[in-house]
C-alpha cells in the first residue's frame, strides 16, 4: 500500500461509524483528468464521462477509453457562451442518449459574474460516438444554469437543482421538437419543485439508490454524500463522509464495476489535494452490509493459498490489492484475488485480509 493510500485508509477507518454507516470504501482508481465532472453508464456497461469542462468520453468498465470528444458544443451553441457541462445522465429515449447539463462558466471574467449567459439547458449527445445532437433551453426564471442531471428510475423525469430547490423536468419534453436554436428559443419548464430539499452540502452529482436520491457535495471542505427521500416521508441522512480528504466533489453513478457499486469522482482542484494533481480519483463503495472480505484458504504442502473476494449482486468478486496477513508474513493479492504463502507457521490459526475499509478473517484448515 502506498503512503497516500495508507493515509487515506487510516483516515476513513478512523471516521465515526455514523458518518459512513451506509457504505464502505472498496476500491479507488486514479483516472485521466478528462474524466472529471461526472459519470454515467449505458445499459451495456460502457462508462460515459464529462470533463474536464466540456468534453465527453466513453470507456469500458476497466476505464479503457473507447471514444472521445474534447468539445461537445457546436459553434452556434458555444457562441451563446456555453462552455461547461456537469454530471451527466443516461436516458433510454430516442434509442439511448447522454444528457449533459449545460452552463456558461467564465471565472476568468471576474469580478463580473461567471455565468455569462444566465441560462441553462440539457444537451443531447450520441452515447456511442459522443457527437452533439441538439439541446433544449431551460427558463432562467426557473434555473440560471444546470450543473448536474439524473434521470429517475422510471425514466420519466430528469432531476437537477436550482439554489436550495430540487427540480424535475419531463424527459418527454427533451425532444427534437423542443430543440433550441438560440438563447431566446422557447424553454421547457420543471414539473416538480421540492423547495429547500438540497442539503447543506449542496450538489455536484446525483444518483438514485434504493428509492432515494444520493447527492454528492461538501460542507466547509468535508466531503459528503447525503440521501434524500423525494416523497418527504423520511429525513435526509448522511451516507458517506470523508474527513481529512482534500479534494473537490464531482459526480456519482451506480453500477457493478471496479469491485463495488457506488462510484464518486473526486477532482484535484483544491489546495494540496490528497491524491496529488493531474488526475481524478474514482472512489468505489459497497453497501456496508455487503462490504466484508471473504477468505478461502487452502493448504498445500507446507504453505497455503488464499482466495479473497467480496459477494454482492448475487456473485463473488475477486479482490485484487488486498493485504493478506498470515503470522508475520504480509503480502498482496493478485488481480484475481489470490495470494500464496510458501510456509505456514505452526502457531498460525487464522489468516486476515484488509483493503481500505474492507476486512475479513478465516480459519486455516488443519495441516495434514
Amino acid at each position: 500500500m502506498s503512503r497516500t493510500l495508507a493515509a487515506v485508509a487510516a483516515l476513513l477507518l478512523a471516521a465515526p461509524a455514523a458518518h459512513a454507516s451506509g457504505w464502505k470504501l472498496a476500491n479507488e482508481d486514479s483516472m485521466s483528468i478528462n474524466y472529471f465532472q461526472g459519470l454515467t453508464h449505458t445499459p451495456g456497461g460502457d462508462m460515459l464521462f464529462i470533463g474536464p469542462s466540456q468534453g465527453a468520453w466513453r470507456t469500458d468498465p476497466n476505464l479503457k477509453q473507447l471514444a472521445g470528444n474534447a468539445s461537445i458544443y457546436p459553434s452556434n451553441v458555444a457562441a451563446i457562451g456555453f462552455n461547461h457541462a456537469g454530471d451527466p445522465t443516461y436516458d433510454p429515449s430516442e434509442g439511448g442518449r447522454l444528457l449533459a447539463p449545460m452552463e456558461c462558466y467564465h471565472p476568468e471574467l471576474a469580478p463580473q459574474p461567471a455565468n455569462t449567459c444566465g441560462i441553462g439547458g440539457f444537451g443531447v449527445i450520441n452515447p456511442v460516438d459522443l457527437t452533439w445532437k441538439y439541446w433544449v433551453r431551460l427558463d432562467q426564471a426557473d434555473i440560471p444554469k444546470a450543473m448536474w442531471a439524473e434521470v429517475s428510475p422510471d425514466h420519466t423525469l430528469v432531476w437537477t437543482s436550482s439554489g436550495n430547490d430540487l427540480l424535475a423536468y419531463r424527459t418527454a419534453d427533451i425532444t427534437q421538437a423542443n430543440a433550441a436554436t438560440s438563447a431566446s428559443s422557447p424553454p421547457i419548464h420543471p414539473v416538480q419543485r421540492l423547495t429547500g430539499a438540497v442539503p447543506p452540502s449542496g450538489v455536484t452529482g446525483a444518483v438514485f439508490v434504493g428509492g432515494r436520491m444520493l447527492l454528492a457535495g461538501d460542507v466547509d471542505g468535508l466531503l459528503q454524500v447525503r440521501s434524500v427521500d423525494l416523497t418527504g416521508k423520511t429525513p435526509t441522512r448522511t451516507e458517506i463522509e470523508l474527513p481529512g480528504i482534500n479534494a473537490e466533489s464531482e459526480g456519482l453513478d451506480l453500477i457493478d464495476m471496479r469491485g463495488g457499486t457506488l462510484h464518486w469522482i473526486l477532482s484535484p482542484f483544491v489546495d494540496k489535494p490528497t491524491f496529488g494533481a493531474g488526475h481524478t480519483e474514482l472512489m468505489t463503495f459497497l453497501p456496508a452490509a455487503q462490504a466484508a472480505l471473504h477468505l478461502r484458504p487452502v493448504r498445500h504442502g507446507h504453505g497455503a493459498r488464499v482466495r479473497v473476494f467480496t459477494h454482492f449482486n448475487g456473485s463473488d468478486h475477486p479482490v485484487g490489492g488486498a493485504t493478506v496477513a498470515l503470522g508475520e508474513a504480509h503480502t498482496k493479492t493478485s488481480a484475481s484475488g489470490v495470494v500464496s504463502f510458501a510456509h505456514v507457521p505452526a502457531s498460525a490459526q487464522h489468516v486476515h485480509a484488509t483493503k481500505l475499509q474492507l476486512s475479513g478473517t478465516a480459519t486455516l484448515p488443519k495441516a495434514g
